[in-house]
């Protein structure tokens, strides 16, 4: 996954913009677990009049035609085809694409959240520079924990830099409240684990799969 990510950033951003961001990645940072439960879920939109917000299906059908038709989108516009994601949130201002957030179920591979079967995960939310300001990450946010709490889904996580205020921002006024920290490198650190609520190495987390086989 980590190669097909660079790879794709390589071939949107150029070679030593994708290489500054990967290195970047590396860097031991602070975490912050969020998470919105069915239960005390009140999604709100706040994105200004005249964004269309899409979700599931039509959101990637749509997301395809636009990339297309619009060179040059950031990496976080194709995470379907670096994780093999099939659910986005789109926001879009006349015809075009502002802003995004994904959805990453359990079985889905997650540096930073081990789940369970009734988690999900909103994860690579962006918005577009020149629509920033606009209330759209929240409104993509608010329209996934929405979409994804009515569906089949008891709970929503997302893993935030504590750096990211504006990401920050836009989850707690969506609801969300913070329930952990990981300070990691987002390869082979410790991940929170939604079962127990408590955090794990990727040691305990191979020793116990070899135990349960």
């Amino acid at each position: 996954m980590l190669a097909k990510s660079l790879t794709t950033r390589i071939k949107r951003e150029g070679f030593w913009a994708a290489i500054r961001d990967v290195g970047g990645t590396l860097l031991p940072t602070r975490f912050e677990v969020w998470k919105l439960s069915r239960e005390n879920s009140s999604a709100r939109n706040s994105a200004e009049a005249g964004a269309g917000i899409l979700a599931g299906p039509p959101a990637l059908e749509n997301l395809k035609r636009l990339r297309d038709a619009t060179p040059g989108l950031p990496v976080e516009f194709y995470r379907d085809e670096i994780d093999g994601i099939d659910r986005c949130f789109l926001a879009c201002i006349d015809g075009r694409p502002a802003a995004i957030a994904w959805a990453y179920e359990h079985t889905k591979p997650g540096h930073f959240l081990r789940m369970n079967a009734g988690d999900a995960e909103i994860r690579s939310v962006y918005s577009l520079a020149e629509f920033r300001g606009r209330g759209l990450a929240k409104a993509v946010v608010a329209a996934g924990s929405d979409s994804l709490l009515r569906g089949s889904f008891q709970n929503v996580y997302a893993v935030i830099d504590s750096r990211n205020e504006p990401s920050l921002k836009a989850f707690q006024f969506t609801g969300f409240v913070r329930v952990g920290e990981l300070t990691r490198p987002p390869l082979f650190g410790p991940r929170y684990v939604t079962e127990t609520s408590q955090s794990e190495t990727w040691m305990e987390s191979i020793r116990r799969s070899i135990y349960q086989d």
